[in-house]
C-alpha cells in the first residue's frame, strides 16, 4: 500500500533529479563568417608588444569558441606546430574566394 506522502516524495525526488541532471544552458557562440577549410586573411591589431599591424593568410583548420587554428597552406607539408589565434585580437577578417 502506498502512502500519499511517499508518492509525493517520489514525484518531488524525480523532479529534482531531472533538474540536477539536465545540462546547463549556455549562451550561443559567436558566429564567424568562415568555415573549416576556408582561406582567410587575418589582420591583427597593433599593441604594446607589437607596435605594427600584421596581416597574414590562414587556412582554417579548426574552430573552438573564440579561437581559430591555422593549418599549412601546402597539403603535402607536415604541420610542425599548431598556430591558434584569438579572434578577439583581430581587427579584420576577409574571406578569400575559392
Amino acid at each position: 500500500m502506498i502512502n500519499k506522502w511517499s508518492a509525493l516524495m517520489l514525484v518531488a525526488g524525480s523532479a529534482i533529479g531531472y533538474l540536477v541532471a539536465a545540462p546547463p544552458a549556455g549562451a550561443q557562440g559567436e558566429i564567424v563568417p568562415f568555415n573549416v577549410g576556408d582561406r582567410v586573411v587575418l589582420r591583427i591589431d597593433a599593441s604594446a608588444e607589437t607596435p605594427v599591424e600584421r596581416s597574414f593568410t590562414c587556412t582554417v583548420g579548426a574552430l573552438q569558441a573564440n579561437w581559430v587554428r591555422c593549418d599549412t597552406a601546402d597539403p603535402f607539408r607536415s604541420q610542425r606546430s599548431e598556430n591558434w589565434i584569438n579572434l578577439r585580437s583581430l581587427v579584420q577578417i576577409r574571406k578569400e574566394a575559392r
